[in-house]
This record gives C-alpha cells, structure tokens and sequence, in this order.
C-alpha cells in the first residue's frame, strides 16, 4: 500500500471549496474511489438527516473532479 494525496476540485462554475483527502492504497484508481467514498460522507453533512437523498449526494459528488497530487516539502 502507498500514500495517495487525493483533491477533489471543484468546477469552476460552481464556485464551491475544493477539498483534499490523503488515503492509503495500492492504485490511484483506488485511491480516488477512496478519497470520493469519504467526501461522500462530507457531502451528507451538508444535509439535514431527514432530507438525505443518495440521488443528490451523487449529484453533488459530479461538481468535483478527482486529481492524485503529491505534496512536496520545501
């Protein structure tokens, strides 16, 4: 397994917060369902419990475009 520094960049029409998740995996691929299963647990926050619908999450989840990134120490 390796470290993924995975971003979930927002469209940029939608003017929302880009977001960043570090995961261990063993593909980028993998990497990327992961970071996305965990910002799909972001999103839910965003709505009340009784108005949660998976539908819309998905939706949501759309606005945002995946990229594996490395961070470099300088």
């Amino acid at each position: 397994m390796k470290t993924f520094n995975v971003a979930l960049l927002s469209d940029d029409t939608t003017f929302k917060k880009s977001y960043f998740f570090t995961v261990k995996a063993d593909s980028e691929e993998e990497a990327i369902d992961l970071a996305k299963n965990h910002f799909r647990e972001v999103i839910a926050s965003w709505y009340p419990e009784d108005d949660l619908d998976p539908e819309t999450i998905e939706d949501d989840l759309l606005d945002y475009e995946p990229e594996v990134f490395e961070l470099v120490e300088i």
